[in-house]
C-alpha cells in the first residue's frame, strides 16, 4: 500500500454553531472531519511524520512513539544525575543500538 501525505483543509463549512469544519484529507480520500484546527493539525503532522520516517510501515512507527520517547526520558533524568557524562553516554548509545536493532527487526516481520 502506498502512503500518501495528509492535509488539514477548510472549505469554508461551519457546523450549526457557525464553528469551521476542517477536514483531515489526503489527495484521494477525506479522513474525517474536526472543529478544532489545532486537532486537526496535530493528526496531519504525526501522520506525515510516520510517513516521512517508514513510507513502508508508518503504522510501525507510531507504535514504536511511546517506547522511544520513555528511553529519551530515561536518558535524559540518568544523564542528569550522572557524574561520568561520557561513560554514561558510550553506555546510552550501546543501549540505544540494542533498542535499534530490536525495534527495526520488528518493523521487518511485520
Amino acid at each position: 500500500m502506498e502512503y500518501t501525505e495528509w492535509s488539514a483543509v477548510y472549505h469554508g463549512w461551519t457546523d450549526d454553531g457557525g464553528k469551521p469544519i476542517w477536514f483531515v484529507e489526503t489527495i484521494d480520500d477525506v479522513i474525517c472531519e474536526l472543529n478544532d484546527k489545532a486537532n486537526a493539525d496535530l493528526i496531519v503532522a504525526a501522520v506525515n511524520a510516520c510517513i516521512k520516517l517508514n513510507p513502508d510501515n508508518p503504522m510501525a512507527v507510531a507504535e514504536a512513539l511511546p517506547e522511544l520517547y520513555e528511553v529519551l526520558g530515561t536518558i535524559k533524568r540518568t544523564a542528569e544525575s550522572s557524574g561520568d557524562t561520557i561513560y554514561y553516554l558510550q553506555n546510552c548509545l550501546k543501549a540505544i543500538a540494542r533498542i535499534a536493532k530490536e525495534a527495526i527487526l520488528k518493523v521487518k516481520v511485520k
